[in-house]
């Protein structure tokens, strides 16, 4: 009767406790688990739900209601990590590691409210002429002590701690400008933007595409939007009705890592999906199988396919007999800030041949039309 249950997210729920020593809350904990694991009947089947469990226990008088949130919710984690349908007590060691998430949440607040996040930008080429479509903006943090940090050092976290939208609104607008800026000087070719999951369901994606489109002057077929495989999974209708409404504002959307994760064939072929990237671990010699089913299935569709991770001319070449139309990687560029893409651009064009140009010049002007290509033959 002194206990109260609130609902804290989408599938997250707190119980505080009051009175509560640490094994009560443990006995407490045990019971909710022990409720949930009940089977319950849907349709005639038996579904059993587990739960991760954390407990912080105010041991301290000077904590806050937010310092025991952040508490439970670093032991709920750990309980995930440790293989789920569990409790957890938090305890001294994670208390470090609640220091390090506040403060990295802290620092990437800093960074957005202080233009510390960076744009690079990787070519997208044409397997069969080497002739340049586009590019794909990817983040960067530069880090006033550590220097640029890649995207594996914060994005996670973003996600899971909800930074990421706000971050994702940020890359959508800036990486828009930067298209409408290359638009204006003829190179006419899209660029790619990744959406998290957690945009999709806490942000209104349409409408900030939407805005987007009108305050940067955008061509919409210049932009892109991509959506990991496992995103698309979490909430299929959502996703499905989200991206047909950006595809009718003229802008294209495709599934990124594709295979990695658990959707079927049915889903590819009913979503709204202009295109898949396939997955760079899928681009080894091993693995040219799938490649190919892939590229077979993606045709009959009438979806594009992207491969990634492209590292090696024997990787091009494969790809480019396969009939993959559009790659990006290594072998081709290394992500490179937006004033390094035109001089790149001029170089390639040197590199491909003066008789089969990129897509545009990239010293301005009219796109010349390009014929056969040779192989590219030396890495960028």
């Amino acid at each position: 009767r002194t206990d109260l249950v609130a609902r804290f997210g989408g599938d997250e729920f707190v119980v505080p406790c009051e009175d509560t020593d640490v094994g009560a809350a443990e006995m407490v904990a045990e019971k909710i688990r022990r409720a949930l694991a009940a089977p319950i009947d849907l349709d005639g089947r038996s579904v059993v739900v587990t739960a991760s469990i954390g407990i912080a226990v105010c041991r301290d008088a000077t904590l806050t209601a937010d310092d025991l949130l952040a508490q439970a919710d670093t032991a709920m984690y750990a309980a995930k990590q440790a293989g789920k349908d569990r409790a957890v007590v938090f305890d001294l060691q994670m208390r470090q590691q609640v220091t390090e998430q506040l403060d990295k949440a802290s620092g990437l607040r800093r960074a957005l409210r202080h233009d510390e996040l960076r744009l690079f930008y990787q070519p997208v080429v044409r397997a069969d002429t080497g002739a340049v479509v586009g590019a794909e903006a990817l983040v960067r943090w530069e880090h006033p002590d550590d220097g640029l940090l890649g995207p594996e050092r914060f994005v996670g976290f973003a996600e899971s701690s909800g930074l990421i939208v706000p971050m994702g609104a940020w890359v959508l607008e800036t990486a828009s400008e930067q298209a409408a800026a290359w638009a204006a000087r003829g190179f006419r070719a899209h660029i790619s933007v990744n959406v998290s999951g957690r945009q999709l369901t806490e942000d209104d994606v349409v409408g900030r595409v939407r805005q987007v489109l009108r305050t940067t002057g955008v061509d919409p077929a210049g932009l892109q939007l991509e959506v990991t495989e496992s995103a698309v999974m979490v909430d299929l209708a959502r996703v499905a009705t989200v991206m047909q409404q950006v595809r009718e504002l003229g802008v294209q959307v495709g599934m990124d890592d594709f295979g990695t994760g658990y959707s079927s064939l049915s889903h590819l072929a009913n979503l709204p999906f202009d295109f898949v990237k396939i997955d760079r671990s899928f681009i080894d010699t091993s693995r040219w199988p799938f490649v190919t089913a892939i590229l077979h299935m993606t045709r009959h569709l009438g979806i594009d396919a992207l491969a990634e991770g492209v590292e090696t001319a024997e990787h091009h070449a494969w790809l480019r007999d396969a009939g993959c139309i559009r790659a990006q990687g290594f072998y081709y560029s290394r992500p490179m800030p937006a004033a390094d893409v035109a001089p790149w651009l001029g170089e390639h064009a040197l590199r491909r041949g003066e008789h089969d140009r990129p897509t545009a010049d990239p010293r301005g002007g009219t796109p010349e039309p390009g014929g056969p290509a040779p192989e590219l033959a030396v890495p960028i």
